[in-house]
């Protein structure tokens, strides 16, 4: 059972209840693009069903389950759907980015912004996989961070550049820095076994996901 996170509110069935979770915000994804049927909202329905199905690969209570099915390699499929869930979230605030009448090639204060994470982030788990000897498992964590910041480019971007007229945009900047937050967890977690913030992992992560699918 989940103990851990928001997923606990969710354990109400034989699943667990961090994949409910997700489940449940597939769900608000799902009906928000059949509602508005515009191509933020299908590009944000279409980056949860990755992630959902990242989370099927990753949750550690679906362990057995993935044994059953004879699914190997779980971490790197759940990489790669969260790379993949990262892209089209790209793709949701650049196309919100360009409706509001900006180029593609605009740049603000929250570009810059952006850029500074992944630098951080890139020194920061290079720096922990130097500690522990890690380096098979950076190329991999070095791809999913210039995923996950551009992520943060595209909705830090949008945020800044429509404030003004839409103060609601700022969901997207910060569901996509509570996003990064999770991730940053996870991965010093894998990459230097730093496991003592692990508990704040399932909050940072669906209030991402919940911000981000609201403000696309």
């Amino acid at each position: 059972m989940d103990t851990l996170g928001m997923g606990r509110f969710f354990n109400r069935t034989k699943v667990p209840g961090k994949m409910m979770l997700s489940l449940h915000l597939l769900g608000l994804a799902a009906v928000l693009a059949v509602v508005f049927r515009s191509p933020d909202r299908i590009f944000c329905a279409l980056a949860m069903l990755f992630s959902s199905a990242g989370d099927f690969m990753l949750v550690d209570e679906l362990e057995q389950c993935r044994e059953k099915l004879k699914i190997k390699n779980a971490f790197l499929l759940g990489g790669g759907s969260f790379i993949a869930a990262h892209i089209l979230y790209i793709a949701t605030f650049l196309s919100l980015l360009k409706k509001a009448g900006f180029s593609l090639a605009y740049m603000n204060g929250g570009s810059f912004a952006a850029f500074g994470i992944a630098a951080a982030l890139i020194v920061l788990f290079a720096m922990v996989c130097a500690r522990n000897k890690a380096f098979s498992k950076y190329p991999l964590f070095l791809i999913y961070v210039i995923m996950l910041t551009a992520d943060c480019y595209a909705a830090l971007t949008y945020g800044a550049a429509v404030f003004a007229e839409r103060p609601s945009a700022l969901l997207a900047p910060a569901g996509a820095v509570a996003f990064m937050i999770s991730d940053l967890i996870l991965g010093l977690d894998v990459l230097g076994g730093i496991k003592k913030f692990n508990p704040y992992l399932w909050w940072f992560y669906p209030i991402g996901q919940l911000l981000m699918i609201i403000a696309g």
